[in-house]
């Protein structure tokens, strides 16, 4: 992990097998705050905490639901209140994305703070 130099950040998930769990390009840099999730493909995608390349993620029971064409804001916390996410990187896994029923495309915006990281 490393800390973002610029207040907002950007990186994209390409699932390009379907049942895959892919990694976003860039990791949640230790200063972001916040993570904002856009579906831009045309099928829904999955989002959750899992290693990458493993099997598909379940909705409901380790991932949750992007629809195609929709966002959302997680607040994952800066580094010093991340707590799970942190534990869940320190084992190999992260956030990861999946396709339901194809292969989309997320693209996150990661917003950083600077200061003291509590």
């Amino acid at each position: 992990m490393a800390l973002a130099t610029s207040p907002i950040t950007f990186s994209s998930a390409v699932v390009a097998v379907a049942a895959t769990a892919v990694a976003p390009g860039s990791p949640i840099p230790d200063n972001c705050k916040e993570v904002i999730l856009l579906n831009i493909g045309t099928v829904p995608a999955l989002y959750g905490i899992a290693a990458p390349g493993a099997a598909a993620l379940t909705e409901g029971t380790n991932a949750s639901r992007i629809p195609a064409g929709s966002a959302l804001t997680l607040a994952v916390g800066t580094i010093a209140t991340r707590g799970i996410m942190d534990q869940a990187q320190a084992a190999g896994s992260g956030l990861v994305f999946a396709g339901v029923g194809g292969t989309p495309t997320v693209n996150l915006t990661y917003i950083n703070v600077f200061g003291p990281l509590v």
